[in-house]
C-alpha cells in the first residue's frame, strides 16, 4: 500500500502537465502552435487590375482584400506609396487615381498589422497608347465596336442599314 500513496500528488502532477501542453506551455501568445510568439505577416490579395494588365489611362484604381493569418488588426495598406481607403479594416480595400507613367510598370504595395507583421506585394502593368476605336461592319450583328473605351456612333435608321430593321 505504500507504493500507492504518493498516487494523488503524481496524478496532480500528471494533469498539471496536460492542462499546459493544451495551452501551448501556458504563455500568453497566439501566434501559432508551431512557433509561439512569433508575428506571420499578414496577406494581400489584388482583385482589380490583374498583374500583367494593360491599360490606357494615366491614373488607375487598386482594389484588393487583406487578411492576417494571426487574426491581429490590420493598421496599413499602401499602393505605389498612396494609403489605401477601407471602411471595414481593410478587409477589403482600395486606393483610387494612383498615377501610371507610358510603359511597362512595377506598382510595389506594403500591407502592416498592430503587432509590426509586413507583408509586401507587387502588381505588374502597362501603360499603352489607345488606338482608338476601330469599327468593323458585320452584315448579321450590325456594328462591333473594338476598343478600350466604348464609343457609340450615331447613325440613322435609314442610313445605317434599312434592311436590318425591316
Amino acid at each position: 500500500m505504500r507504493r500507492f500513496e504518493n498516487a494523488p500528488r503524481w496524478l496532480a502532477m500528471a494533469g498539471l502537465a496536460l492542462l499546459l501542453a493544451a495551452c501551448e506551455g501556458g504563455g500568453s501568445g497566439s501566434h501559432g502552435a508551431n512557433n509561439p510568439g512569433a508575428n506571420q505577416a499578414p496577406t494581400v490579395t489584388v482583385q482589380f487590375p490583374l498583374s500583367g494588365s494593360l491599360t490606357t489611362g494615366t491614373s488607375i484604381t487598386v482594389r484588393g482584400t487583406a487578411i492576417d493569418p494571426d487574426g491581429d488588426v490590420i493598421t496599413s495598406v499602401t499602393v505605389h506609396g498612396m494609403l489605401a481607403e477601407t471602411d471595414d479594416g481593410f478587409a477589403t480595400w482600395q486606393v483610387p487615381n494612383v498615377p501610371l507613367q507610358a510603359g511597362t510598370q512595377s506598382l510595389e504595395g506594403v500591407v502592416q498589422d498592430a503587432e509590426g507583421g509586413v507583408g509586401r506585394f507587387s502588381l505588374a502593368l502597362e501603360r499603352g497608347e489607345n488606338p482608338g476605336p476601330e469599327l468593323l461592319w458585320t452584315p448579321t450583328l450590325g456594328v462591333t465596336v473594338h476598343s478600350t473605351a466604348f464609343y457609340l456612333p450615331t447613325f440613322s435608321r435609314d442610313k445605317l442599314a434599312p434592311h436590318l430593321f425591316d
